[in-house]
């Protein structure tokens, strides 16, 4: 089962990468990169934490809860983003913003109650 899981993950990376470099390759000039320590260990998370362990942290809740469900709690994605960009960056909380999340709630309360 692992493998599969694998192979899938690899294979959709792979497209997602030809999708994203085709077009890049046609209307980028410039394809000039500094290959510094920083800027390959920013790839190597990338990579590493967010694309694989994410990959295999949503399989894993997939396999406990269903998939509608699942996808209305992707929802609070934002949320916890700005949270953590205010938390590390000192970001000012608006009025826009607390809004925004409070909509966002709002319409994961509504499609989640029976």
């Amino acid at each position: 089962m692992a493998v599969e899981f694998w192979a899938q993950t690899f294979w959709q990376l792979a497209v997602g990468a030809v999708t994203i470099v085709t077009p890049a390759a046609l209307l980028e000039s410039d394809w000039s990169v500094q290959w510094t320590p920083g800027f390959t260990a920013i790839l190597a998370y990338n990579w590493i934490v967010t694309t694989a362990l994410g990959y295999y942290l949503w399989n894993q809740v997939l396999a406990v809860m269903s998939p509608a469900v699942a996808g209305q709690v992707l929802t609070l994605t934002p949320i916890s983003g700005f949270l953590l960009s205010t938390l590390i960056f000192g970001g000012a909380i608006s009025l826009d913003v607390v809004v925004g999340i409070l909509l966002i709630v709002i319409g994961l309360v509504l499609t989640l109650r029976p």
